[in-house]
């Protein structure tokens, strides 16, 4: 019979100020489907990832199961301000979901249109929504219609909206004569004082070639919008996530082949910052200010970094692989990532006061563990690395390694089948680093 082995990660490190600096993987489990979105509540007691063909709520500290009923109908699903409800859009419609009751509470009046992506403002009085939709007339010929809706949360109401729409012929594309066919808005943000609506406007165009084959370019230009008339005010060379009080905006570029993350002061346009996230094949999936908005963290297919806003600085790797996901609790104590059906809740402990650390522990998994144990962890230069383990008295059983390692991120496995039941404690250091982690082992 295969031994079952529960793995509790808890840091013990020998100096608090290195215990904190850590980023630790605090648990990890394997959804039955890819996540599509993490959010916290606004407590930060609980952690709701949106999957097919429910969302799942957990508590965020231990990862325990609170809730696996949310209907699937629910898309974009978000935290009301007081965690008692959760927001949503399905098709044409705003959700408010009770979480106690499970029924849909919702007042809100029915676009015209499907709704695709929604935010709330800060203060919970409005929820300001987008539309992008077409209607087919024949196989190239269509209409398409975008927009943009503004509810009151009290009473449900429709308080303005502004519908553009305009017909396509593709039969009569001629060649290299570009013709607008498409309009969409997304990246809707809105300012702290609710008087300003920020998005994105894609422009699609169509065309052409030679041999009368179809020929497809776009462009993006971001605009301001006043909140009383939905009316356009500004085009913006820039837009991309706000801070929390919205002093900094960040947003990405391609600069030099490589994928940049600019800061911005949002009042005077003046570059606060900027920081190589990787390579101009880096796709970004997330910003995520602290809530004092001194450090950044960032997820893309090169990982979860935090940096420091004022310099751009990187502080630490939160994690390792291609990320899909990110948020991070209101309390700045944890984050949340996924990698297709994984996922991840890492602590951010201790980034406002330590200085970054030069061995980045990643995770201990799996958590539970059928006997094998794997240590996975980032080095930012070649060195000698020793791990042992230890029992319960503080006494050494085994040194599990001692070598010279890679720069990267490495992964040490051990099985761990040999030894009896009881508490454990594994040693790892490195470039005069010494961290401790504890084991439990249960057969």
């Amino acid at each position: 019979m295969k031994s079952k082995v529960l793995l509790i990660i808890a840091i013990l490190a020998i100096s608090w100020q290195t215990a904190f600096s850590q980023f630790e993987t605090v648990w990890d489990k394997k959804l039955p489907n890819n996540i599509k979105t993490v959010s916290f509540s606004h407590d930060s007691k609980w952690l709701m990832a949106w999957i097919s063909p429910n969302s799942i709520i957990f508590n965020t500290e231990l990862g325990e199961l609170v809730n696996d009923k949310i209907p699937a109908s629910i898309n974009y699903p978000s935290f009301s301000n007081d965690d008692s409800h959760i927001f949503g859009i399905n098709d044409n419609r705003i959700i408010h979901y009770n979480i106690k009751t499970g029924k849909d509470d919702s007042i809100f009046e029915p676009s015209n249109y499907p709704i695709t992506e929604y935010v709330i403002t800060k203060n919970e009085q409005f929820i300001i929504g987008l539309i992008n939709t077409y209607n087919p007339l024949t196989s190239n010929h269509f209409i398409q219609i975008h927009g943009i809706i503004v509810w009151n949360i009290q009473t449900g109401k429709i308080l303005n909206s502004k519908t553009y729409q305009f017909s396509f012929d593709g039969d009569s594309l001629s060649r290299y004569d570009w013709n607008l066919y498409q309009i969409n808005y997304s990246g809707l943000h809105v300012n702290c004082n609710n008087d300003e609506i920020f998005v994105q406007e894609v422009n699609s165009y169509g065309a052409v070639d030679i041999k009368q084959n179809p020929i497809y370019k776009s462009n993006t230009v971001s605009k301001k919008l006043y909140f009383q008339t939905l009316d356009s005010i500004a085009l913006l060379q820039y837009f991309g996530y706000l801070s929390n009080d919205c002093q900094y905006i960040a947003y990405g570029i391609i600069e030099n082949e490589s994928y940049m993350l600019v800061i911005r002061n949002s009042n005077n346009t003046q570059i606060i910052s900027s920081m190589k996230i990787g390579d101009q094949s880096i796709r970004l999936a997330g910003i995520r200010f602290t809530q004092d908005d001194k450090y950044l963290v960032t997820a893309s297919s090169a990982g979860a970094d935090i940096w420091e806003v004022s310099s751009g600085k990187f502080i630490k790797k939160a994690k390792v692989g291609t990320l899909y996901t990110l948020d991070i609790s209101n309390d700045d104590k944890y984050g949340a990532t996924s990698i297709g059906e994984y996922l991840y809740v890492f602590k951010l402990i201790g980034i406002n006061s330590v200085p970054f650390d030069s061995l980045s522990i990643e995770t201990i998994y799996h958590n539970p563990s059928t006997g094998d144990i794997s240590i996975n962890f980032i080095l930012p230069q070649s060195s000698n690395v020793s791990l042992k383990l230890f029992d319960l008295n503080g006494s050494a059983i085994s040194q599990l390694f001692d070598g010279i390692l890679n720069i990267g991120e490495n992964t040490l496995k051990f099985n761990m089948n040999q030894y009896p039941s009881g508490i454990y404690f594994i040693t790892i250091n490195s470039l005069n680093l010494n961290k401790t982690y504890k084991l439990i082992l249960n057969k």
